[in-house]
């Protein structure tokens, strides 16, 4: 395309700028047209598909792509962002608008400036005054040049009619505290602009031939030649992308509109995300749910050499709970573990050597019990002993905390001991049973309700030495020996003087009821007695020098 007028740029001219003037003066009447002409969106801050727009208008005088882009605040606006964010702003300038683009930030306001300064140098130079790039960097406010402030007015719509640029109907921007500060910023921001537009490198297309320019990180990621991507469907681009970046684990799904709500699916797990935009500009890993609960994966991640943790296959609970099977092989310990947790730690979390404090002593919580299995961790199970009666049992710490102690000296409560004993130990109380299982309500003698306690939180505020629920108690709760105790004595006494305890013995000189009989089945199912014949028990070999 050959235009009538056409003019070098000025040193330091702005894209916009420059276009306006040389269609307005070649006779266009709105941006809008001169953006139908170009199959690009002329803007102050990103103008699209510039290889389109320089190739369509060609003209000797017009910049090539490269120096476009040297016209555009582009520079400026990568400058402290990685590869990935940087060619994302890229492609949104040399790639011609469509669903495989990076969309625009909609919301950046288009303003001119002006420096009066350099509109009357540039007038009594050109015959004409013209947008300066450095006057549009983002955060400038004052002439780099000249250190004085700028004179502002929003960018007209596209649809309007094209005018020529003064200075009369702007404003100057809002007051600066400090200029020489400002100016230093402004002169930072154009040094910073022309660095960071060097990394644009050129390339040629195989197939069609023509020149281009782009992000050495879109070369990498196989981002393509902006002219034969016109041709090609958005989801046959980007799956290229897919396959060269991650190994064509991933595939979009198709007939997506933009990459911020386009789906990608990991094909090895079938995981399916809107986190397109990441997959192509973020992170290398992508799939969360590999990344956590895959051992070659986590490998990679936290201990590449495998030094220190050695990971395991996990298996489907694991994935379900998004656990990972893992063992530390500083301290030896092998443990599952959540990912989040395990992740919250750059190296790696191990709850026994990053966090000893949490695993306290059974001794500072309750004196009469100790633990005599081997610990692992405060969910699994370990063996604790009791060392008033000697008794050995299984618990977690975390049930131990919670309150289950021994079960053979630990009373178990029900509704009607709860009531006894609140009738003994205060006066005018009323306790009411709850539909839920161990759970009462109080009523105090002036008819104040509290509910929603628990059998053990009620009888341990009786035995407690100061109340915090019953405080005009007018005695403290003993607990009965527990009938599991009784059982556990009566069994021993008779192993020791004639080898065995049978029902016909009974329990403290009474018949043995259908509910004691079956606690007794019971004890012997746990492996505290053990049976020996038709309703004979003993207490098992080696008990009775413990209790």
């Amino acid at each position: 395309m050959i235009l009538g007028y056409s003019r070098r740029p000025y040193a330091d001219e702005l894209l916009y700028g420059y276009i306006h003037d040389i269609f307005y003066k070649n006779g266009f009447s709105t941006m809008n047209d001169v953006d139908h002409l170009l199959g690009g969106h002329i803007r102050v801050g990103c103008t699209t598909a510039l290889p389109v727009v320089c190739e369509r208008i060609g003209n000797v005088t017009f910049p090539d792509v490269m120096q476009a882009v040297k016209m555009t605040p582009y520079g400026a606006y990568v400058n402290g962002l990685d590869a990935g964010a940087a060619a994302r702003y890229a492609e949104m300038y040399l790639q011609a608008e469509m669903p495989y683009v990076p969309a625009h930030p909609s919301k950046e306001k288009d303003e001119i400036h002006i420096c009066p300064e350099c509109w009357k140098e540039d007038t009594e130079r050109y015959g004409d005054g013209y947008l300066h790039l450095s006057h549009h960097l983002p955060g400038v406010t004052v002439c780099a040049k000249h250190g004085c402030t700028l004179f502002q007015r929003p960018v007209p719509p596209k649809r309007a009619l094209m005018k020529p640029w003064t200075i009369k109907d702007m404003e100057p921007v809002d007051s600066i505290d400090n200029i020489d500060e400002a100016v230093q910023y402004a002169q930072a921001q154009l040094r910073r602009n022309d660095e960071n537009t060097s990394v644009l490198v050129w390339s040629r297309c195989a197939r069609c031939g023509k020149e281009y320019v782009e992000h050495s990180y879109s070369r990498e990621t196989a981002c393509g030649c902006p002219f034969c991507n016109q041709t090609l469907r958005p989801e046959t681009i980007v799956n290229r992308r897919l396959q060269t970046i991650q190994d064509g684990e991933y595939r979009v799904d198709p007939g997506f509109t933009a990459l911020n709500n386009a789906y990608v699916i990991h094909e090895p797990c079938g995981s399916r995300k809107r986190k397109l935009m990441q997959v192509l500009y973020g992170e290398p890993e992508y799939c969360l749910e590999c990344m956590k609960l895959t051992p070659k994966r986590l490998k990679r991640r936290f201990d590449p050499s495998g030094e220190h943790w050695e990971f395991f296959e996990n298996s489907e609970t694991e994935r379900q709970k998004k656990r990972i099977h893992v063992k530390h092989r500083v301290c030896g310990r092998e443990f599952s573990i959540f990912s989040v947790r395990f992740g919250k730690k750059e190296g790696g979390y191990c709850p026994y050597c990053d966090n000893p404090q949490k695993v306290i002593d059974i001794c500072t919580v309750d004196p009469e019990y100790r633990i005599v299995g081997e610990y692992k961790n405060n969910l699994l199970r370990v063996e604790m002993k009791h060392l008033a009666c000697g008794t050995v049992f299984q618990t977690s710490k975390t049930s131990f905390l919670a309150g289950r102690r021994c079960p053979i000296c630990t009373p178990r409560y029900d509704f009607k001991e709860v009531e006894r004993a609140v009738m003994e130990c205060a006066v005018g109380w009323t306790v009411r049973k709850e539909p839920r299982r161990g759970y009462v309500t109080l009523i105090t003698p002036a008819g104040f309700v509290m509910s929603g306690l628990s059998y053990i939180t009620v009888m341990n505020d009786l035995k407690s030495e100061k109340a915090s629920i019953i405080k005009n108690r007018r005695k403290r709760w003993s607990d009965p020996v527990s009938i599991r105790r009784r059982i556990y004595d009566n069994v021993k006494k008779a192993s020791l003087d004639k080898g065995f305890w049978c029902f016909a013995d009974g329990l403290d000189g009474e018949p043995v009821s259908r509910t004691q009989r079956n606690l007794i089945q019971d004890l012997a199912r746990l492996g505290y007695i053990e049976r020996v014949g038709v309703g004979r028990y003993r207490t098992v070999t080696g008990n009775e020098e413990e209790i």
